[in-house]
């Protein structure tokens, strides 16, 4: 559908050729090199054919080419707006948005215009007032703003103004299956949906690893785990811990600074490679993992069971304990023992430093155990804190039974007692420190605080218990996570005894929030909908959608999709008065479907008749009325039909079947040559078996029926095939050979001397065939002539020539009888002396 010269309408795009001074307005549709009339056609296929594009028709014209017909002229994805009726006037188009925007409200804008252009599946959301949840979906274009039905969400109709205010709240596309969730955006032209930032899925309705909420937050600084999801609530479930052992390999150890692992006390490195994984000497490892001091006076013990392995110089295994070194007291040189707090110094007792209860010297490093209120410590003896932690040494605390210092726990960095005394055990000691990811919950380090606790905002150390309402609570003692009284289920940190509205019921024990298209719902996927919210009102199979189909409209009364009015195309209500779009030959007036009168053909998608785009010769489109006939414009070609000069090009496909039919006509005459070849060679051995005689003289009827008279020869029998070579008639026959058949062998033919399949002396002997001619040559002799065609020739009659030929003059064997082993009856019978085959040389 073109316009000549003029069109009312801006909708398409002008078609120009350099080599014409006319040109045409082509209206949307489909254009191909047999589109009539024939103008249209030349300049559809001139080289130098150009488009020049309406708003909104970029796209399709920058896909023209003369060249590759048919193209579709159609606007490009999004709407273009008219401040004129009938699609005319200013115009100003908006493209389909490329992602999802980041607010719904920021989206809506009131937008005046006097018609509508909508691009194929592509609909729009009008809206009403701002407070209302009105709202009407249109699919198709709109020539006429005056003439749709009034409604709340529409303006009213009105004769006197060419234009009117629409609210657009919404801007979607239908071609994505399943459709799209409320955080994404469907692409009309990939048919896929384009999610927004943190969105994923193929509907867009879950929220990436690490985010949480209706719009897919990221969880909280600080935080490696948190309740995430599209129905998460972000609550930081593991915080962020720096210097963890595991940071720099460390087992039993802190990270520095620079990376190095320092070891708790009484750990070293592991013979593994790992570190701090070893008890250091003098220590040994419990069943519970830690590292304790081994007994005074031993310097190794074994693990688990601390068994004294070695004892320090001067010290031996106790026999009553193994875990134990007894002091050896070295006495006087006079034989006397000295007492507790002194030693032998030759010939008299010496006493003990003040710090030492026995010694071996008298300095503070020569002691064996400590005095009262000291504890031996690398050798030396050292006091306690009011805690019972050792002065001078990190992560040691008194040990009243073994006086000495012992270390703390494996993942503990300190520890003390809380009321230290001479009467206080080592397994009343209680960590003070933890490594970092270890959290202080009743005096042990743990990875993790116990149920009803929490671990504390403040030094996100210690474990602090919950209110008594939660089971379990976080950041805060009430803020629960869990109720601790039955039936009651925790909901934004509180107890309470019903889920809210936008949250469901999980695990029993706490209320999840709904998927963001749901406004109520039975559980967290985006297609467990129990309700819907406004802007996407319609509840289909669990999800909340935004648009019924097209011929649907929303009926709020019922809460479900009703069809439109057979006389409508899509509508806004029910009713013949509510149609938004008519079928093609109608066109709509204020609201209704009507068939123009004498009838017209519309535009398709566009709603409109053809004429009223087209200023009629004479008429003025302002005032609709019609001046003094003009004189019509005389342009050629305007009425002709196209014809269309094919050109018998041939594509690459047909080539290559062209060539495979060659080959395949080759391939069968090549065989059907071989048949032939096979053929002629079958027909020469017929032949030559017929002149030797073969097969006898016997019909064909006969040789198939052979075996009716096998009585007659054998020779009969063994006729019924044709022999394959030459050799094997000799064989077969060989049985009934005369001294024919030798002679023959020898004859001077010119025709046998070449030929290597005929008999020969070596076959009948051997059985086997020649591998090259029988040599003859010719011995200039009178006694035989040979005559040919050419010349004659005097051949020699040899000594076994004239044996054979007397034979052959002789009488033969009698009927019946048999030669003798075999052999013909010349080789048989005659005297060995005159036999030339058989004397010996």
């Amino acid at each position: 559908m073109f316009c000549l010269t003029v069109c009312y309408s801006i909708v398409g795009a002008r078609l120009t050729a350099s080599d014409t001074s006319i040109s045409l307005h082509l209206l949307p549709g489909t254009y191909s090199s047999a589109t009539s009339p024939q103008l249209l056609h030349n300049l559809l296929t001139s080289s130098s054919a150009s488009l020049s594009p309406s708003t909104g028709f970029e796209n399709a014209s920058k896909s023209f080419n003369p060249t590759d017909l048919p193209f579709e002229l159609e606007l490009s994805p999004g709407i273009t707006i008219y401040d004129g009726l009938l699609y005319s006037g200013q115009s100003l188009y908006g493209g389909f948005p490329d992602k999802p925007p980041p607010d719904q409200k920021s989206s809506q804008k009131d937008i005046t215009l006097g018609s509508l252009a909508i691009s194929q599946n592509v609909f729009i959301v009008i809206g009403g007032s701002s407070d209302s949840d009105d709202r009407v979906v249109v699919w198709n274009s709109i020539p006429d703003i005056r003439q749709l039905p009034s409604s709340a969400s529409l303006p009213a109709s009105s004769s006197s103004s060419s234009t009117a205010t629409l609210r657009i709240i919404d801007v979607g596309s239908s071609t994505c299956n399943p459709q799209c969730s409320g955080n994404s955006i469907c692409s009309p032209t990939t048919g896929r949906c384009v999610c927004a930032p943190g969105f994923t899925g193929t509907s867009c309705e879950s929220c990436s690893p690490g985010l949480f909420g209706p719009t897919c937050q990221a969880c909280p600084d600080g935080c490696d785990q948190c309740d995430e999801g599209i129905s998460g609530s972000g609550i930081c479930l593991k915080k962020t811990v720096t210097g963890k052992p595991g940071d720099c390999g460390c087992v039993n150890g802190q990270c520095g600074s620079n990376g190095q692992c320092a070891c708790n006390a009484g750990w070293k490195d592991g013979d593994d490679g790992r570190k701090c994984s070893k008890c250091q000497d003098g220590f040994f490892l419990t069943s519970t993992g830690d590292c304790q001091v081994c007994q005074l006076g031993c310097s190794r013990c074994a693990d688990t069971s601390g068994t004294c392995v070695q004892c320090n110089a001067g010290f031996a295994i106790d026999t009553a304990d193994n875990t134990k070194c007894n002091l050896v007291r070295k006495p006087t040189s006079t034989g006397q023992q000295c007492p507790d707090g002194s030693f032998s110094n030759g010939d008299t007792c010496a006493a003990c430093a003040s710090d030492c209860e026995t010694c071996t010297g008298a300095t503070s490093n020569d002691c064996a155990t400590c005095a009262s209120g000291r504890f031996k410590l690398n050798g030396n003896c050292v006091t306690t804190n009011s805690d019972g932690t050792c002065v001078g040494a990190t992560g040691m605390i008194a040990n009243n039974i073994k006086s000495e210092c012992d270390a703390c726990p494996s993942k503990c960095t300190s520890c003390a007692y809380s009321s230290f005394s001479v009467a206080s055990t080592i397994n009343q000691s209680q960590c003070t420190g933890c490594l970092p990811g270890f959290f202080l919950s009743q005096g042990k380090c743990v990875e993790s605080c116990p149920a009803g606790t929490f671990l504390s905002p403040q030094d996100n150390l210690n474990c602090i218990p919950c209110d008594s309402s939660c089971g379990t609570c976080i950041d805060s003692a009430d803020f629960c996570l869990t109720c601790s009284t039955a039936g009651r289920l925790a909901s934004d940190g509180k107890c309470v005894s019903s889920c809210p509205s936008d949250t469901f019921p999980s695990n029993s024990t706490s209320c999840g929030t709904c998927h963001g298209d749901c406004a109520s719902c039975s559980g967290p996927q985006f297609n467990q909908c129990t309700s819907c919210p406004p802007n996407r009102p319609v509840l289909k199979d669990g999800r909340c959608l935004s648009t019924c189909a097209k011929g649907e409209f929303f009926d709020k009364t019922s809460s479900s999709c009703t069809g439109c009015d057979s006389n409508c195309e899509t509508c806004s209500a029910s009713g013949p008065d509510k149609c938004l779009s008519c079928t093609s030959g109608e066109v709509l007036r204020s609201g209704k479907c009507v068939k123009t009168e004498g009838g017209c053909q519309t535009l398709a998608g566009f709603g409109v008749c053809l004429e009223e785009l087209v200023i009629t010769v004479g008429q003025n489109h302002t005032t609709n009325a019609t001046t003094p006939a003009q004189p019509k414009p005389s342009i050629s070609g305007i009425a002709d039909p196209t014809v269309v000069r094919v050109e018998n090009k041939l594509e690459g496909w047909q080539i290559a079947l062209m060539v495979l039919g060659v080959v395949f006509i080759l391939c069968i005459l090549i065989i059907l040559w071989r048949w032939r070849a096979r053929r002629k060679r079958k027909e020469r051995t017929q032949a030559w078996a017929a002149r030797r005689k073969v097969l006898g003289n016997m019909p064909w009827w006969k040789r198939m029926f052979a075996s009716r008279w096998r009585d007659r020869s054998s020779r009969m029998e063994k006729e019924g095939r044709l022999p394959q070579y030459r050799d094997e008639v000799s064989r077969s026959t060989r049985a009934d050979s005369t001294v024919d058949g030798f002679i023959d062998a020898y004859a001077d033919a010119r025709s046998s001397r070449s030929d290597v399949g005929s008999r020969s002396l070596f076959s009948e002997v051997t059985g086997s065939r020649r591998k090259a001619p029988e040599p003859r040559v010719p011995v200039r002799s009178s006694v035989s002539t040979v005559a040919t065609s050419q010349k004659s020739w005097r051949i020699s009659e040899t000594e076994a020539a004239r044996y054979a030929r007397s034979i052959r003059e002789q009488p033969g064997p009698a009927a019946g009888e048999e030669s003798l082993s075999g052999l013909p009856p010349f080789l048989a019978t005659e005297p060995f002396e005159r036999n030339p085959f058989r004397r010996r040389t």
